[in-house]
């Protein structure tokens, strides 16, 4: 009778311990599901917050640069030259061989490969002229746009800041329309005789009046090189362009010219034009 007692006794609580680990089994698997539940809510979260963050980051792009200080001048500067309008028109091909006696200056060079360096190239127009006449053209911009055009049309493209350190020498050199747009004009005249060839020139053009004005510079928009030059008439400026500021630099000039400097207009005006001088010269040999 005991004996019966306590099987039934050892039964009951197995039957107790077996409930008790079922019980326990399905609270822990109810407790793993809803952590894997809430793994799943938390992972939905953040792909759909990565989704929202994709989504908007154009919006976050576009915002930072109109932010930009600089963001209205590289609107303008991107839509002008997608549009390829704002094109400049300095000379013609005839007008440059003229300027310089291009039969007489190109017999040099017979046997060379003839170099032509042409510094703030803009898109490219100006240096699609003349660029028929030399077998390789290097050339230098600051905007990125323009380079994209330049590069487009074949152009090698040197660094702003290290095409005066190339071991290579340019039979020729244009400056056009830089001189009063640049911060510092007069490390410039001093760096094109460091890479011109013993029997190059320089061909430089400024808009007369001169009034500069510098779009990216350490000064807001004045240069930190400010040139020497006076007059009120386009005439006396020439003069002391050439007594105040060529001269003293180290250049001869061989030759100068006046010509209409023309722009791409807009709705308002079909072009605009200023006056420009153009010079041809060369480094003075000290005697």
């Amino acid at each position: 009778m005991i004996l019966i007692l306590k099987i039934d006794l050892e039964r009951k609580l197995d039957l107790i311990k077996s409930s008790f680990l079922a019980r326990r089994g399905e609270f822990e698997s109810r407790k793993r599901g809803q952590k894997t539940g809430q793994q799943k809510k938390m992972k939905k979260k953040k792909r759909r917050r990565r989704t929202e963050e994709a989504n908007n980051y154009p919006y976050v792009l576009l915002m930072q640069h109109l932010c930009h200080p600089n963001f209205f001048i590289d609107f303008l500067l991107l839509k002008r030259t997608l549009l390829r309008r704002g094109s400049m028109f300095v000379f013609s091909r005839l007008q440059f061989e003229q300027l310089v006696s291009w039969p007489d200056v190109s017999s040099k060079w017979r046997g060379s490969k003839r170099k032509l360096l042409d510094l703030g190239a803009g898109d490219g127009v100006v240096t699609s002229i003349i660029s028929p006449l030399f077998h390789e053209v290097f050339v230098t911009e600051v905007s990125p746009t323009m380079k994209w055009l330049l590069a487009g049309k074949g152009f090698r493209i040197l660094d702003v800041e290290e095409w005066a350190r190339q071991s290579v020498k340019f039979n020729v050199i244009t400056c056009l329309n830089l001189l009063d747009r640049c911060d510092r004009p007069c490390d410039i005249l001093e760096d094109m005789k460091k890479v011109l060839s013993p029997d190059g020139f320089v061909v430089l053009a400024m808009v007369l009046p001169y009034r500069p004005y510098v779009e990216i510079g350490s000064n807001g928009h004045s240069p930190s090189q400010l040139l020497d030059i006076e007059g009120c008439s386009f005439e006396k400026q020439v003069s002391t362009v050439i007594g105040k500021v060529l001269e003293p630099a180290g250049y001869e000039i061989l030759r100068w010219t006046r010509l209409p400097y023309l722009c791409e207009g807009d709705i308002r005006q079909s072009y605009y034009w200023l006056d420009d001088v153009v010079f041809f010269m060369k480094p003075r040999v000290s005697s």
